[in-house]
């Protein structure tokens, strides 16, 4: 019962902290203008 305690904690913070912020701002920011300016090159692609 030592074992998974330590366990629980860790995966409870470290990957609450990364996941939020990684998939808060980056995603984001990178979705935005991403699709903003390629919009013409998604046109092209399609066949225009």
């Amino acid at each position: 019962m030592v074992a998974p305690a330590p366990e629980q904690p860790l995966t409870s913070e470290p990957p609450m902290a990364d996941a939020e912020p990684l998939i808060s701002e980056p995603p984001m920011a990178e979705t935005a203008p991403l699709t903003s300016e390629p919009t013409p090159v998604a046109a092209a692609a399609a066949g225009f």
